[in-house]
């Protein structure tokens, strides 16, 4: 991946290799574990950034000193992270359920271009539940979970939504889920984020989604209640089944 922003240009460039194992514990079971091994550039330039010591008291001055040390401009460093997942998988129906979580930055590499001790990446944890219960022949509720934190940081969100079955044959599969979500962070449950009102067509290997959130923080006095749209487009490749010949 690489990702490049503002005028110091500060760019991440990162190159990993990721490898997982699913071992089959019952009919319905399955347990899969997953490493990551990561490499990973940060850098930066300074022609285009202005410093206070730069003016003259009367004009910027592009030749005066900017009176900070720059003689390395980059930093490498490697990261090292994993995860688990749980699957249950009922082959009579659609109920399926997924528990599963990660630990980024094990390590806390350090990631400043001084070797500063203290500039580290902090561990970063994900926990999810996802799950979908098959309750009619054309109904599934879908109820999922996620947990997430980084150094003091937490972000917390629960979901749920119904899926109509309004076509289900194999080649024109069509399902129309509609549901909402909540969030909240360490502030704790009762003083929310924003609340996520989502609708989702799943047309055979396609997904289309749009959500809007709703903000009900202490920012909903200058945002008025307002906060944005989202649309995620998703095509899931599947594997050709085994086909027989006589």
């Amino acid at each position: 991946s690489y990702d490049r922003a503002g005028d110091s240009k500060m760019g991440t460039t990162a190159i990993g290799l990721n490898g997982s194992y699913t071992h089959q514990l019952t009919k319905s079971n399955f347990l899969t574990l997953g490493v990551q091994l990561q490499g990973s550039q940060r850098s930066f330039r300074t022609e285009d950034l202005r410093f206070d010591s730069q003016y003259n008291g009367e004009t910027f001055d592009p030749n005066a000193s900017n009176q900070e040390d720059f003689s390395n401009r980059s930093a490498f460093y490697g990261d090292f992270s994993g995860g688990i997942n749980w699957r249950y998988d009922n082959p009579d129906s659609r109920t399926n359920v997924n528990i599963g979580a990660g630990w980024f930055h094990i390590y806390e590499p350090n990631a400043s271009c001084w070797d500063e001790p203290d500039i580290n990446l902090s561990q970063r944890f994900n926990a999810y539940f996802l799950s979908q219960f098959h309750l009619a022949e054309k109904f599934d509720l879908l109820v999922n979970a996620l947990g997430r934190g980084q150094g003091p940081s937490r972000e917390y969100l629960i979901g749920a939504a119904g899926r109509i079955h309004i076509d289900q044959r194999p080649t024109k599969n069509l399902a129309l889920d509609l549901g909402v979500a909540y969030r909240w962070n360490s502030s704790g449950f009762g003083d929310g984020d924003a609340i996520i009102p989502n609708i989702e067509f799943n047309i055979r290997d396609w997904m289309v989604g749009i959500s809007y959130d709703l903000n009900v923080s202490e920012f909903t006095t200058p945002s008025a209640g307002y906060g944005g749209p989202e649309i995620a487009v998703q095509y899931i490749f599947k594997p050709a089944p085994n086909v027989e010949f006589c």
